[in-house]
């Protein structure tokens, strides 16, 4: 588990992140052992995680994972221990590593639900997801206070007072986590960075009215032009065209490369933009199937967008 203590840390877990996704996926990202040591000791903390981490996963677990990773680390890391029943010989395993190369230990909660009795609203929660966890059935998922997590790991048997007072001291490293101030500013992919964005969605979008329109009346012609004059004119000016150029590039990848099927209903209120119509990512045109009125301003406008920094709805 990785843990920034400042911005720099924030920035450099999601540079790995961002690589993890880019080079290092297969079925999901992955983060390897290089970009897990690429990163700056000074701002981040690393615990070694629950029963289903890391550590212990490979056949030469202290030669692949345990010593390097300490080393790079140093007094930010730490070999974390929780109090839950079925985890009592994997604490065993943590404590001989802890006197063997004092190496401090961490205590942590793995919670699902606040009290023990809420437990049965998670599991109907999942059964009804089709999500089983078996391997967590000995699990209490709750937040226990200190008084709790000293009882569990007592009839643990595994750890001292003392060993838990220490493990629990050590969560006091999270206090000297800065605050976090993020900026309300919309980011957006640019997939084509070598174009003008809003130049492009233009020449798209009239490429694309060529072809649909041969599927429309002509006396409804006009009322199409203007209105897809006057939704790309918000467009442009909230900014948002690489949101419609992106999505243009993934449904009609969707389509034409892997069969998918638009329906030709449509769902809240991104079918009141003519222009979604236009480039394909629904059936539906409110100039032609004008049965119920359908108002551009409820999927975008310049309120929602620049007042309120939502994305199109």
């Amino acid at each position: 588990m990785l843990i920034a203590l400042n911005k720099n840390g924030f920035n450099d877990i999601n540079r790995i992140i961002s690589e993890s996704n880019t080079s290092g996926f297969y079925y999901k990202n992955r983060i390897d052992k290089e970009l897990l040591l690429s990163l700056d000791p000074k701002n981040i903390i690393v615990t070694t995680a629950c029963i289903a981490g890391r550590l212990f996963k490979t056949h030469n677990y202290k030669e692949e994972f345990l010593y390097p990773v300490h080393n790079h680390f140093k007094e930010h890391f730490y070999l974390e221990v929780q109090s839950h029943l079925a985890q009592a010989t994997y604490n065993n395993k943590i404590m001989q590593l802890h006197y063997t190369y004092n190496i401090p230990i961490i205590h942590a909660n793995d919670s699902h639900y606040i009290l023990p009795g809420d437990s049965k609203y998670r599991d109907l929660f999942l059964k009804a997801k089709g999500m089983l966890y078996p391997e967590e059935d000995k699990f209490i998922l709750d937040y226990p206070d200190s008084d709790e997590i000293f009882d569990r790991y007592k009839k643990q048997g595994i750890l001292s007072k003392e060993e838990v007072k220490d493990a629990l001291n050590n969560t006091l490293i999270f206090d000297q986590c800065e605050d976090l101030n993020f900026t309300d500013e919309i980011k957006i992919p640019k997939i084509h960075k070598d174009k003008d964005s809003n130049k492009l969605l233009k020449e798209i979008l009239y490429k694309e009215w060529e072809i649909k329109k041969e599927s429309i009346p002509i006396e409804k012609h006009k009322e199409c032009i203007d209105a897809i004059e006057l939704e790309f004119k918000v467009i442009e000016e909230t900014g948002m065209a690489d949101y419609f150029i992106d999505d243009y590039e993934i449904v009609k990848k969707a389509v034409n490369k892997y069969n998918a099927f638009l329906t030709p209903t449509g769902r809240g209120s991104a079918v009141s933009f003519v222009d979604n119509c236009i480039l394909g990512f629904t059936q539906v045109n409110r100039i032609i199937n004008n049965s119920i009125p359908l108002f551009p301003s409820r999927f975008m406008s310049k309120a929602r967008i620049l007042q309120t920094r939502s994305l199109p709805d």
